[in-house]
């Protein structure tokens, strides 16, 4: 969220933000939406965009799933998916099922 919010603040010339984040049984997932000018073509998958890059890497390192969609002119969107144990399952392994 942190890098996600950093880059509005920089590139994206955004009015208006959007945070969601939901806790469920399958784990967490973040929503991060911005009205702003969108992304340059390709930046989705540039490996010079190293915020991006960076954000999928710690998503996967996570075993989760990152996809950011940006319209031209038209904001940009960040959705995430991050697994965690069921709160059941983390009791029984002594895990904790949320970082401290």
């Amino acid at each position: 969220m942190q890098e996600a919010l950093t880059n509005i603040v920089k590139y994206a010339k955004a009015k208006n933000v959007s945070v969601e984040m939901l806790r469920s049984d399958g784990g967490l997932s973040l929503i991060v939406e911005d009205d702003g000018i969108g992304l340059p073509a390709g930046a989705e998958t540039n490996a010079l965009s190293h915020g991006i890059s960076g954000m999928r890497q710690r998503v996967r390192a996570l075993k989760g799933e990152f996809r950011i969609q940006g319209r031209s002119g038209a904001g940009t969107t960040i959705e995430l998916h991050i697994p965690l144990p069921h709160p059941a399952q983390a009791k029984k392994t002594g895990a904790t099922s949320a970082p401290a």
